[in-house]
C-alpha cells in the first residue's frame, strides 16, 4: 500500500498532518467562527420573531383605536343630534313666548293708542262744542241783536 501512496504522489506523514490540521482548524473554527455565528443567528432570528409580535400587536392596537374611534366619533354625532333637537326645541318654545309676548305688547299698543284716540275724540268734541256755542252764540247776537255780555251770563 505503502508503494501505491508513492505512486501516487500520496505522503503519508504530510497527509496524517494534513488531516491534523484540518481536524485542529475545524476545532478552532467550530469554537471561534461557527457556534458565535449560530448564536448570533438565533439572537437575529429571536429578535426578529419578537419585532413580528410587536408589529402584529401594533396592527391590533391601530385596530382597536380605528375602532374606539369610529365608536367615540358615532357617539359624538349622537349627541350633536341630540343637542341639535334641543336646540331647535327649545327654539320653538322660546319662538312661541316671543310671539306671546309680542301679541301681549302689541295688544298693549292697541289698546293705548285707542284710548288716545278716545282722548283726542273726546277733545275735538270739546273743541267742536265749543265753536258751535261760540257760532250759536254769534248767530243769536247777530239775529237779536243783544249784548253778548248778556248772553254770556244767560
Amino acid at each position: 500500500m505503502q508503494e501505491l501512496l508513492t505512486q501516487l504522489g500520496i505522503n503519508g506523514k504530510a497527509l496524517l498532518y494534513q488531516g491534523l490540521n484540518f481536524t485542529l482548524l475545524l476545532i478552532v473554527l467550530t469554537f471561534a467562527v461557527y457556534r458565535p455565528l449560530l448564536k448570533a443567528m438565533r439572537v437575529r432570528r429571536e429578535k426578529i420573531v419578537m419585532g413580528l409580535r410587536g408589529a402584529e400587536e401594533a396592527a391590533a392596537r391601530i385596530t382597536e383605536a380605528e375602532k374606539e374611534k369610529e365608536q367615540r366619533i358615532a357617539a359624538a354625532d349622537q349627541q350633536a343630534l341630540v343637542i341639535i333637537a334641543t336646540a331647535e326645541t327649545e327654539a320653538g318654545v322660546r319662538g312661541k313666548e316671543i310671539i306671546t309676548v309680542a301679541e301681549h305688547t302689541a295688544e298693549g299698543v292697541l289698546a293705548e293708542a285707542e284710548t288716545v284716540a278716545q282722548h283726542r275724540r273726546v277733545q275735538e268734541l270739546k273743541k267742536l262744542a265749543t265753536e258751535s256755542r261760540q257760532l250759536v252764540k254769534e248767530a243769536i247776537i247777530k239775529t237779536v241783536g243783544l249784548d253778548p255780555k248778556a248772553i254770556d251770563e244767560a
